[in-house]
């Protein structure tokens, strides 16, 4: 019984000391270092016009000196963002006693969806980086009927403040699609994709050449349709400028077949 309570006055008095060293100030943040990576994580040298408008120090005030154990990743990033509106922290580390790494990828501006009158410019994941621009050149319209729960800010996502959030699944999907497919980045899917519009049960697509896709039930297998559908376009270019493609049911295989007018 002895030996049992000097166990547990040990553990109390480890667990006491533990707190007092993590606590002191050897342990609080002080620095951070900032990495820009590719989609595939490797190091890429971004355009100084970018670097120059980042400052790394001033965008994590008011988390200099907190404890580096209990400090929030997802506060830290969801500031960093806000401050940064062309980048997104893919992943932090935290380098003890006292630092952050970050990695991230640079933002491109890829959409617009007008909503109450208010045209907010988001990338391929929904980020608002922009509120009522002087113009929208090569960014990808997208129209139908939104709701949103509340009037979303910069440096948000707008696909959190959406009332059916499966419509904004279905938006973010197709642009993931179209950035599958080979040979797009998600700065390049404007020189493909015009504008998008959502209806009952379809998404349709206006291409900048002319051609129209038809994506039914777009909520359903998303990919594998826009798919055969950009396989379809690619094969019969005497239909790139007037041609409808329109996926179908899948066949056997479980690939959607796609029917071109």
């Amino acid at each position: 019984m002895k030996n049992k309570k000097l166990i547990a006055i040990f553990c109390i008095f480890v667990a006491v000391v533990l707190v007092v060293i993590l606590s002191s100030t050897v342990f609080t943040f002080q620095n951070a270092e900032l990495y820009f990576i590719n989609e595939d994580g490797k190091y890429i040298e971004p355009d100084k016009t970018l670097t120059d408008t980042v400052n790394v120090k001033e965008s994590l005030n008011g988390f200099y000196g907190d404890s580096m154990v209990f400090l929030s990743k997802e506060k830290v990033i969801s500031q960093f963002e806000k401050s940064n509106l062309n980048v997104k922290i893919e992943r932090v580390e935290k380098v003890f006693p006292n630092k952050l790494r970050f990695y991230a990828t640079i933002r491109v501006p890829l959409y617009y969806i007008n909503v109450d009158d208010v045209i907010y410019v988001c990338s391929y994941d929904g980020f608002i980086m922009q509120q009522n621009p002087k113009d929208t050149v090569s960014l990808v319209k997208v129209d139908g009927t939104f709701g949103l729960e509340s009037k979303p800010d910069l440096g948000e996502y707008i696909g959190a403040k959406f009332l059916d959030k499966t419509k904004y699944e279905v938006i973010q999907n197709f642009f993931i699609s179209v950035w599958l497919q080979e040979g797009f980045d998600f700065a390049g899917i404007y020189d493909l994709i015009k504008s998008v519009k959502f209806e009952e049960t379809r998404l349709t697509c206006q291409t900048q050449r002319g051609a129209v896709f038809v994506i039914l039930s777009p909520e359903v297998d998303l990919f594998q349709k826009f798919t055969s559908i950009y396989g379809a376009y690619s094969t019969l270019t005497d239909k790139q400028e007037t041609g409808t493609f329109t996926s179908s049911l899948p066949d056997e295989n479980g690939n959607y077949t796609v029917a071109v007018k």
